[in-house]
Order: structure tokens, then sequence, then C-alpha cells
């Protein structure tokens, strides 16, 4: 049982190292320098600084190797420290790749265990550490403008043509896969619930009383009235036109019931002067 357990593990752990081989993986190539011209075979420790483009986890990398015949690479992740970046010491993450021996040169990619999360726009180092038994290319231009490559010697990093012997190499060979970090979703904003407040109906109007207009007592003229108005027409025939005057000037106001009442008296004083003046007459005749 021990056995098959160590042979399992063995077997992934040569696929994840093997050249061409990779895990079904949903990470995204961000930097890289895909050129080569020249190579480094030394024991000293080279880096490639880099600038992620992708906000994420560095799932893994990709270096180009060739074993001479065979030998192993440290690589590990580290940040960053200067105006012109160069690896600060802390790491990041860390991994030990065997060479087989023999191979043919060949990217190699290799992945963490641990992914370190990197952001975009800040610069990170990918420091390997080769024996002399293994050759790293790169390329003699400045192709990658985002980092550069790095060797350490005396106590510092310098670039490679600064090296007791120089190699003309200004970009290693590399490759970067990155995780994207999932996109915050924000929760919906809830509305707030207005509630209608009812509006009390609008207050019923209360009729206000009216009195009803008393009609004017109607004029009822007395006998004693009658026969002044008949003294006055037989004694002034100015009397009826200054009343009839006054009929019309108040029937300009709207009102006939004094004119009529006015034609009524008039005639009522007549009738009464001709019944005066006819009883006077009737004894006189019959004494001659």
């Amino acid at each position: 049982m021990k056995r098959r357990a160590i042979a399992l593990l063995a077997s992934l752990a040569l696929l994840s190292l093997a050249p061409g081989l990779a895990f079904a993986s949903t990470a995204t190539a961000d930097q890289s320098n895909l050129l080569m011209d020249h190579w480094i075979k030394t024991s000293n420790i080279d880096a490639q600084t880099f600038k992620a483009g992708i906000t994420g986890k560095l799932e893994s990398v990709e270096l180009y190797f060739i074993p001479s015949p065979h030998g192993s690479v440290y690589v590990t992740i580290q940040g960053t420290t200067g105006s012109t970046p160069v690896p600060n010491g802390t790491v990041l993450a860390s991994k030990s790749v065997a060479v087989p021996a023999s191979a043919p040169g060949a990217w190699y990619r290799i992945y963490f265990s641990v992914t370190p999360t990197v952001t975009a726009g800040h610069s990170y180092a990918i420091v390997f550490t080769p024996t002399d038994n293994v050759t790293v290319y790169g390329v003699k231009n400045d192709e990658y403008s985002r980092g550069r490559g790095l060797a350490f010697s005396g106590g510092s990093w310098v670039l490679p043509p600064s090296l007791p012997s120089p190699v003309d190499i200004r970009d290693f060979a590399f490759r970067t896969y990155v995780v994207r970090a999932p996109v915050p979703t924000h929760a919906p904003t809830a509305r707030p619930v207005v509630t209608a407040v009812p509006t009390a109906p609008a207050p019923t109007p209360t009729p206000t009383a009216v009195d009803a207009a008393t009609p004017p007592a109607a004029a009822t003229d007395s006998p004693v009235a009658v026969v002044a108005a008949a003294t006055d027409v037989a004694g002034s025939s100015s009397a009826p036109d200054a009343a009839n005057s006054g009929a019309v000037a108040g029937g300009s106001d709207g009102s006939v019931l004094p004119i009529l009442a006015a034609v009524i008296a008039a005639l009522g004083a007549a009738g009464g002067l001709l019944f005066v003046l006819l009883r006077r007459r009737r004894p006189a005749q019959s004494g001659a």
C-alpha cells in the first residue's frame, strides 16, 4: 500500500515538472519574453523582474532550460525594492525543479503549491539558482520593457553583461500565469418602501340658512285715503302728474307694483268724485 502511494506521488511530481505538460488550469498567460539567442551556464543566482498585468494568484511560471547533461534549479518568487526594481529577499513562493538527464532544451512550467497574490502594476522577481549542469536562455536585446534580467554578484544585483565573465543577456526567457481575482459583486441596494399616507377627505360645506324674504304687505287703501286722493285730484291737476312722475321714477327702479297701485288709487278717486256729484244733482231735479 505504501509503495503504491509513493509511486502515485512520484508520478504526479514528474508530470508537474515535465516540459510541455500542464494540469488543466484556469490561469491566464500574463507577462513574457519568448525570444532567446544567448545562454548562461554558471552557478550565479539569476533573476528576471516583471510587472504584473493581472491582479490575482500567480499559479506558475515557465523558464527555458537545457540540461548539461542534467541538473536542478531552485526557483522562488520574490517582491522587489528600489526605483529600478531588484529582488528584496522576501520569498512569496518557491519550488525546486529537477531537469531530467539528456533532455532537450524546452520550456519548463513550474507550479507553486502556495500561489502568491500579485497586483497589476506592481513589480515582482523570478529568482532561480541553476547548477553548473543547467543552461538558462535569454536574449541580448532589451525585448521586455516591464522588467530586466539580473545576476547576483559581489553582494548586489547587476546586469549580466557586468559580471566578471560577462554574459550578453538583457532579459531571460520566461512566462507567467495568473488566475484572475474574481470581480466583487455588489448586492443590489434595497429600495425604500414608501407607504402612502391616506389623505383626509375634504370637509363638506354646511349649507348656510338663508331667511326667506318676507313679501311686502299689499297696500290697502282705506275709504279715507280714497276720498283724500279724490279731493287731491279734484283740487289740483298737478297732483296726478306728480304721482305719475313718482310712479315712473319708481318704475325706472324696476318696481311695477307701486305704479299699479297709483293707477288704481287714481281710478278709485275719480269714481268716488263722480258718485258724489251725481248724488248732489238728483235732489235739485226732484224739487223742480
